[in-house]
């Protein structure tokens, strides 16, 4: 493995800490059918994405550790109220940038990012008097009516320094909104709000992708985790509309502590034009977004949108070389095994099927269930026959097994009765 990347892995110690300690939180919800199935899409999202970015960095036990500690994480921060922090909000760097964007009547675009905890970034704002226009789809916006309601989030405001304010429910309500991202009217109510001199907040690397969304004609691509990846502009287009800056901001972590971190703020450049600006905000925040995820890969929440960024679909693969059969078939297959003759060749779900398909090249075998399960068998090394008879369909079974030797994605390899 990279030393790069086994120091970056080893920074998120933390995050694998707060995963194990919640080991009964998540058994709990588990239990809950509509929970558990919301998990399980997610980590099967998680992982594709895990995989693609890091099938040739990481041993694939490792990937699959990184998306179970990577959801399990994130649904416990959802549904777990840490009332001991509430208060704590006190970890700040850069703090420069926000006293000099954050100006109680100038309007800015904050673009937090999901890291720690930053369910608290639009209360801590409220409590420095800003009004905040917050967009989310439904679900989290109901999830975060409900917290300024009835969560404890209610009683105490984290302010700047570690003090602590009395709030009531009315005051939170008028200074904090909610816009659906799904409302026709969401892009109309945030320019207002900005011309108003509001503070409006837009995940960059929110739920949303080009997916459902028409033509992709508008939307940059941008070379991200070594990927390519199209995003739509939502939050500097917002911002280029209404003629105002986007102030990047990290929320972290610090031993259990939630802090910000906030970039030095994106501003339009004397005679730079709407477009021009609108491009150059969007692949900085990316550039942005792509240098936290290398440094914390378990403590980004949103894993499992990336591979929508990627707005790829699975491609069949050209016909198997009948030469690479006839050898690797040529000798008897007893006493031989099965193994994986490259790290990308994975099962994975897709749009709730389970494709053989190599995540370097997104080329897919198909979803016949011979054909991963034989990937499974060649990825424990299991003994060729074995694997061949577990079917019911033998036929079947050898053909899938040709198919994966003719393309180079499986090799049998003989052990000599002397071991060698």
């Amino acid at each position: 493995m990279d030393p790069a990347f086994k120091r970056n892995l080893g920074a998120d110690r933390r995050a694998e800490q707060i995963a194990k300690a919640t080991e009964e939180q998540n058994r709990l919800l588990l239990e809950d059918e509509c929970y558990a199935k919301k998990f399980v899409a997610r980590r099967d999202a998680t992982l594709l994405s895990l995989a693609t970015v890091y099938a040739d960095k990481f041993d694939r036990n490792q990937i699959r550790e990184m998306a179970d500690t990577v959801c399990r994480t994130a649904f416990v921060r959802r549904w777990r109220t840490e009332t001991g922090n509430w208060e704590d909000f006190v970890c700040f760097e850069g703090q420069e940038h926000a006293d000099r964007t954050l100006r109680s009547d100038a309007g800015v675009v904050i673009t937090p990012m999901h890291f720690g905890n930053y369910r608290l970034l639009g209360f801590w704002l409220v409590a420095r008097g800003h009004a905040v226009h917050w967009l989310s789809d439904q679900e989290n916006s109901n999830y975060t009516r409900s917290l300024m309601t009835d969560g404890p989030i209610t009683r105490y405001l984290p302010l700047s320094g570690g003090q602590s304010a009395q709030f009531r429910v009315s005051d939170l309500r008028a200074r904090f909104h909610n816009i659906d991202s799904t409302s026709p009217a969401a892009a109309w109510d945030m320019f207002r709000a900005l011309r108003r001199g509001a503070t409006v907040a837009i995940f960059p690397d929110g739920n949303s992708g080009i997916e459902n969304r028409g033509t992709t004609r508008h939307c940059p691509q941008i070379p991200f985790l070594g990927q390519v990846i199209s995003v739509h502009t939502g939050a500097a287009g917002i911002a280029a509309a209404a003629g105002k800056s986007v102030l990047p901001i990290i929320p972290f972590d610090l031993d259990g502590t939630p802090g910000l971190r906030f970039e030095a703020p994106i501003v339009a450049g004397v005679n730079e034009s709407k477009e021009k600006f609108r491009f150059r905000a969007t692949r900085e925040l990316f550039r942005i977004l792509e240098r936290e995820i290398i440094a914390r890969p378990l403590e980004w929440e949103e894993w499992h949108v990336l591979f929508r960024w990627m707005n790829r679909e699975p491609k069949s693969l050209g016909p198997p070389a009948p030469e690479r059969i006839a050898r690797s078939l040529a000798r008897p297959l007893e006493g031989s095994t099965l193994h994986l003759a490259i790290p990308t060749l994975w099962c994975l779900n897709i749009n709730s099927e389970c494709h053989a398909i190599d995540v370097n090249t997104w080329n897919s075998l198909g979803t016949s269930p011979e054909l991963t399960g034989l990937i499974d068998a060649a990825e424990a090394g299991m003994a060729t026959i074995k694997a061949l008879t577990q079917f019911e369909n033998a036929a079947a079974a050898l053909a899938a097994l040709e198919l994966l030797i003719g393309v180079g994605f499986v090799e049998i390899k003989h052990i000599s009765k002397n071991g060698g």
